[in-house]
């Protein structure tokens, strides 16, 4: 279990969570495990929202006990969550297996198509040796550029759920960020991730920047393979599909295509603000003490007359 904690509790995070299931209450051997991250991100300027991450369930649900353990850790987990002060708690998964399927009867929701890539072949053409309109990312002017770029990017009901559409950028920190730029302004960024046996790269163009976005992907493929011969993997969200034949024209293939899944956590309320029985009671009790307790001013009336 230990290992299984650092594989999939890694890079950024504010807490964790790791929680088991054991085959006969708390004893026994262990029968289910899950593993999440909780995590405080930006959102709206200076503003920090509580979000968590399920990372890790297992064993797989193909059976009717593993799928209720799937759905207990799933809703154990969203209350920890909930209690640590993250609104929303996300999953990802495939679209259509049992592990979606689970998670759908543990109270989430679906939320956004993804397809995974993996860099199968060579570009059809030659990358190109340099790219002018591409430039480093770095300091407080590149990372407000590429704020403005998601702002005008992704779809307005994903920024205002105060969940971040993709995990990979809010659990790790790029190793490179590319900014492209036309004619003064921004119109995409690049962003690559390296692991232990692969890189990921997250684009983020706008529409009318279509035709810069292969160059650019070829252009920063040439750079990681010199680097390190690794695989290569993108995660193109749906809003982002236009980019899909450029993806394919450099030399991606699909591999598979998952479901982002969230859930709004409700924190469990100790004490109710306002109930029909609590008020009730209090004033019961509140009747109680006023004809229990003498009125000391008759009282002293009383002894003076």
């Amino acid at each position: 279990m230990r290992e299984v904690i650092r594989a999939y509790v890694s890079g950024n995070g504010d807490a964790a969570s790791a929680l088991v299931l054991h085959e006969d209450g708390n004893h026994g051997p262990i029968t289910a495990l899950s593993v999440m991250r909780i995590f405080q991100h930006a959102q709206n300027g200076d503003e920090r929202v509580g979000l968590a991450t399920l990372e890790f369930i297992a064993p797989a649900p193909d059976t009717s006990a593993r799928f209720e353990a799937w759905t207990a850790l799933a809703e154990s987990q969203s209350l920890i969550a909930a209690g640590r002060g993250a609104r929303h708690t996300l999953a990802e998964a495939p679209e259509d297996g049992q592990e979606c399927d689970a998670l759908l009867a543990a109270g989430f929701t679906p939320w956004m198509h993804q397809d995974a890539l993996k860099l199968a072949g060579a570009p059809a053409g030659a990358a190109p040796e340099h790219a002018p309109w591409l430039h480093e990312m770095s300091g407080d002017a590149d990372e407000a550029s590429a704020r403005w770029l998601s702002a005008r990017v992704v779809p307005k009901p994903l920024h205002r759920s105060g969940a971040h559409h993709d995990l990979i950028r809010l659990a790790h920190r790029p190793v490179i960020s590319y900014l492209a730029a036309s004619e003064g302004e921004t119109q995409g960024c690049i962003a690559v991730y390296a692991g232990k046996r692969a890189f990921s790269i997250r684009l983020l163009f706008r529409p009318e920047a279509e035709a810069l976005v292969r160059p650019s992907i070829e252009f920063v493929i040439a750079r990681l393979r010199r680097r390190a011969q690794r695989p290569i993997y993108c995660v193109v969200p749906s809003f982002a599909s236009w980019q899909l034949p450029a993806l394919d024209a450099a030399g991606f293939a699909h591999v598979t295509s998952n479901l982002l899944l969230i859930r709004t956590n409700l924190a469990t309320v100790r004490q109710p603000v306002w109930s029909v029985e609590l008020a009730t009671a209090q004033q019961k009790a509140a009747a109680r003490h006023n004809v229990d307790t003498p009125n000391r001013y008759a009282s002293t009336h009383d002894q003076s007359s």
